[in-house]
């Protein structure tokens, strides 16, 4: 058989550097349009297809980026952050880079309880998605190694980001119940410690400020937040609370669909009818807002781009160190469906 070429047998045919064949195979720095043309000829006559290793050695890169995200992120209860890692998988291939995952407890103890790519500097940079511990952040920022939160934010450490427009998300699902008719609007959700969800509740606010309903804005006793993670069980509790404290409203906004799902079953169990007595808009469009009896309205976030420009951006990051921190904002849409259109509720429309 045959032995496998390697990229000094490139190198030789071709009668360049071993460098000069890892710049064209790479497509990064200098070289002349008829070396180029030159080698890339030799590489396409013996079909030659690099090693990771033989390009890492000549890169000084690893080939592959750490992925970090939390054990409740990946749960059967939680559908958004399954999306953003496809999306960072699909452009990490895309790279030919591999992408190593590892998830993280609801504590973090450095040194200990860090992934052991960290420890064995097995990767050229790191993806952190949803809200983790502090500390893990913490413990990453001085190690100098890039990093991008997604969809989350250190309260004090400044980092790359690739955030959600929540804030005005959560104004155009507002503005929309406003546009239909109701005025005694809800909030429910956990997480309150994390920034997305309070940047939801800061927009739910706004709006409501702006259209000159200032006291729904302020009345606790319309508001559910607790710091929990976001689950059904906290959308059912928020619901029955708000209802047991005999408040008036006439819709809720919920922090994210699978809060908005828990809502649903409650008022349906307490013999409420959705839209009829109420009207719910969740937030994230998961997959299973369309599943729902009445269909779910809801703000969509595109999941897939934000592991998309997570990978992206970290890219950014490995070509020009030092180069400052990246701000990346994705933009959000309203999917208006059954929970807040009596009339779409009545006809089985969808829009």
């Amino acid at each position: 058989m045959m032995a496998k070429m390697t990229i000094k047998d490139m190198a030789r045919l071709a009668g360049v550097s071993v460098s000069t064949v890892s710049l064209v195979l790479s497509n990064h720095g200098y070289v002349s349009a008829k070396t180029r043309r030159r080698v890339e000829r030799i590489i396409a006559k013996h079909n030659y297809h690099p090693r990771q290793s033989a390009r890492n050695l000549v890169s000084g890169r690893t080939g592959n980026m750490g992925f970090i995200i939390s054990d409740i992120h990946l749960s059967g209860t939680e559908f958004f952050y399954s999306r953003v890692l496809l999306g960072a998988e699909l452009e990490a291939r895309k790279k030919d880079y591999y992408l190593l995952v590892t998830t993280v407890g609801d504590t973090f103890q450095p040194p200990q309880d860090a992934p052991r790519f960290l420890k064995g500097g097995d990767v050229d940079g790191v993806i952190i998605a949803g809200s983790v511990p502090e500390e893990l952040v913490s413990y990453i920022h001085p190690l100098n190694i890039p990093y991008v939160l997604v969809d989350y934010k250190h309260p004090s450490i400044d980092s790359n980001l690739v955030q959600i427009e929540n804030h005005d998300g959560a104004c155009q699902a507002v503005e929309h119940l406003l546009r239909h008719g109701y005025r005694r609007i809800a909030f429910v959700g956990g997480s309150c410690r994390h920034a997305s969800i309070r940047e939801r509740f800061r927009g739910y606010q706004s709006a409501l400020h702006q259209a000159g309903l200032s006291e729904v804005a302020q009345d606790d006793s319309l508001h559910f937040l607790v710091p929990e993670e976001t689950t059904a069980l906290i959308g059912a509790r928020g619901i029955n609370t708000l209802l047991d404290r005999a408040v008036q409203f006439d819709a809720v906004v919920c922090a994210n669909d699978t809060t908005a799902l828990g809502c649903l079953n409650a008022l349906q169990e307490r013999g409420l009818d959705v839209p009829g007595d109420m009207a719910v808009i969740g937030f994230d469009d998961i997959r299973y807002a369309t599943e729902t009896k009445p269909l779910l309205t809801t703000v969509h976030v595109p999941k897939l781009e934000l592991g998309v420009q997570a990978v992206r951006l970290l890219f950014e990051c490995l070509e020009n160190p030092g180069g400052g921190l990246y701000h990346r904002s994705i933009g959000t849409e309203l999917m208006v469906r059954e929970s807040t259109s009596r009339v779409l509720a009545e006809t089985g429309a969808a829009v």
